[in-house]
């Protein structure tokens, strides 16, 4: 099942590598299909020459909203025309010069690359791209045309109003990939940083948000983290909770979600260490240990871990679907 929230997804974003304002931004960055098809593997490695070997990873696959409505540039509509033509079996110039409008765009990402067994330097098909319609504005031959060989090939299509000598006619695309992306991974690269802190919020990253309550028993604190570049519609944002037991040699580790900045991926996790309570000389009235608070550097850290790869995008993947 293909999920579309979890507890820490990935960052949102329109376009792998940035935001996409409309369909030449975000189209011209895919390869279109030949022919638009209802399954693509994503997730698949993707192997030169050859195309995706595997079912992909449809457990690992988010989607993100695009345009609602946009129209292609030249060199796009004549490519995704002739797709368009190939799907209902129609000559190769049929649709030339033919006006394309996508609606409900949608992009089917690899969720968490570090899910995968893929190496440095290996290939992968890392997101597809459907519309819920595509609307062309034909002639009334050709939209007689796209309807009557739509109903042979059993897709659905929507005769519209004609303005003039031309008539809209929509494609339900809501169940078609048009188009893809194949992206390379490049070498991981390694880094630690230290925070340090006195039992205060810390945002670690400008990505997690650490807070510690000392409300547990037996000296326990509890440990949130929220990754506060995912926020919910109410502007709130996604937690999970830890246990630490409060002392100088006590830490837990954190697994952190992996983000995407620009053409760069990061998995993360972190070290989390809390001590705040110190024993002093001598005992109180009831016979308890006196004991002072205060944070000291070396017992009070969380240590981030990173391991960041390279996204390259591959302009023209060799190998077929």
């Amino acid at each position: 099942m293909i999920s579309r929230a979890g507890i820490f997804v990935a960052i949102g974003y329109l376009a792998a590598f940035g935001t996409a304002a409309d369909a030449r931004d975000l189209l011209t960055d895919y390869t279109l299909l030949t022919v638009p098809r209802s399954t693509l593997p994503i997730g698949a490695r993707w192997i030169p020459n050859v195309g995706p070997s595997g079912s992909g990873a449809t457990n690992n696959v988010t989607i993100a909203r695009g345009s609602d409505s946009t129209r292609i540039d030249a060199t796009t509509r004549r490519n995704l025309s002739l797709s368009l033509a190939n799907l209902l079996g129609l000559g190769a110039s049929s649709l030339d010069h033919t006006d394309v409008e996508l609606s409900g765009v949608e992009i089917y990402r690899v969720d968490d690359l570090t899910k995968l067994n893929i190496r440095p330097g290996e290939q992968v098909l890392y997101e597809g791209i459907k519309a819920k319609s595509i609307k062309l504005r034909l002639n009334q031959v050709a939209a007689d045309q796209v309807s009557a060989n739509a109903a042979v090939h059993k897709i659905p299509v929507s005769l519209g109003g004609s303005s003039g000598s031309e008539r809209a006619v929509t494609i339900d695309g809501s169940d078609l990939f048009i188009a893809y992306k194949v992206v390379e991974i490049g070498a991981p690269k390694m880094a630690e940083a230290k925070v340090y802190h006195q039992g205060e919020p810390v945002i670690v990253a400008g990505a997690y948000r650490f807070q510690f309550c000392r409300c547990l028993p037996d000296d326990g604190v509890r440990v949130t983290v929220a990754n506060i570049l995912t926020p919910r519609p109410d502007g709130s944002f996604e937690q999970a909770h830890y246990t630490l037991k409060e002392g100088p040699n006590n830490w837990i580790e954190v697994p952190l979600p992996a983000r995407s900045e620009g053409a760069k991926w990061t998995a993360a996790s972190a070290t989390v260490r809390y001590n705040g309570l110190h024993p002093m000389p001598g005992v109180t009235k009831d016979g308890q240990p006196v004991a002072m608070r205060y944070f000291t550097k070396k017992e009070n850290v969380i240590t981030l871990r990173t391991v960041t790869s390279q996204i390259k995008s591959v302009s023209r993947p060799s190998g077929t679907l």
